[in-house]
Order: C-alpha cells, then structure tokens, then sequence
C-alpha cells in the first residue's frame, strides 16, 4: 500500500456538463511515514514527561514557553488561573519584579551554556506553607551546538527538608 495526493480539475462545455479530467497523482508515503514518525516521538515525548509529578518545561531564547508537563501546567495554573500553552511568557506579568529579577538571570545564565541547579522555595494555597524544591537549569543545543533554549526540571524536596530539620532539632534536644 502507498499514500497518493490526487489533483483534479473538471473541464466542461457551454452548457456546463463535465466532458473531461485532467488530473495528476503523486506518491506521498515517505512524507506520510515521516509524519507519522514525528506523531510517535511527539507522544512519546508527552508520556515521558508526563508521567511524572514534578514540573517539567523549557523555553525558548526570547523566554518563551517551548514545552511543559502537565505538573508545571498545574502549577503554573494554581497561580494564575489559566492553562500554560506553548508560546506563553514564562516570565509572567502577576510576578513579582522582585521574582522576575530572581529567575531571570538564571535562565539568562542557562542560555549562556550553563548546567547548574538551585534550591527555590516558594509560598503555596491560602496557609502560606512553604514548598521547598531543587530546579534544574539545562541548555538546549541545536545541531550546531548553539544554544536555542533551557530545559528545566523541578523536584519537591520539602519533606527532605522537613525531616532535615526535624533531625536537626532532635540532635539539639540530645545534645
């Protein structure tokens, strides 16, 4: 079997009746094939950075939004009340200029070539509770090594950080 793209154009009389076809046909399967290529490793892609909990997104060089996970979606839409879709600003206005002067510099420091993590803590829901995370910061390179864009990862480490303290506390308690 083959993929075929089919061009027609109906020639008719004076009064309007078709009396010929003239028509070309073209083979498409290998540009079929390759899109259907393209549709596996897109959802592959979607199910890898899917199925997990922690944020996930990248952004292009002028701090646009590339790609994001569901989990960074929701995040992200706890704050502002909308979904993220790609093309958004990932510096978005309801931050902070304090917040914005914070991330910033790190994506323009990942854009520079630099691999390299933080640790970030942010106030989440109406109690205020901290959430404490580590978020990675990784350059995209295209096939000419330039960097185009960061490739960001977030891992929740708070009830690491919580038992940290709690094992700190015990420690001053024994001592």
């Amino acid at each position: 079997y083959g993929y075929v793209h089919d061009r027609g154009y109906i020639i008719r009389d004076s009064n309007g009746r078709a009396v010929r076809m003239i028509g070309a046909s073209q083979d498409i399967t290998k540009e079929k094939e390759r899109i259907n290529e393209i549709l596996r490793i897109q959802q592959n892609f979607e199910s890898l950075i899917n199925a997990t909990t922690d944020p996930i997104w990248s952004i292009d060089s002028t701090f646009n939004i590339i790609a994001a996970n569901k989990a960074y979606s929701n995040f992200i839409g706890g704050i502002t009340g909308k979904p993220v879709l790609e093309g958004d600003a990932v510096l978005m206005e309801i931050q902070s200029v304090n917040e914005e002067n914070n991330w910033r510099p790190l994506y323009e420091r990942a854009l520079a070539g630099e691999h390299f993590n933080i640790a970030a803590s942010f106030a989440t829901g109406p109690t205020g509770a901290s959430l404490h995370t580590l978020v990675s910061f990784l350059p995209i390179h295209d096939h000419q090594g330039v960097v185009t864009g960061v490739a960001c990862y977030q891992k929740d480490v708070t009830a690491l950080k919580d038992a940290g303290e709690q094992l700190e506390k015990l420690n001053v308690s024994l001592a």
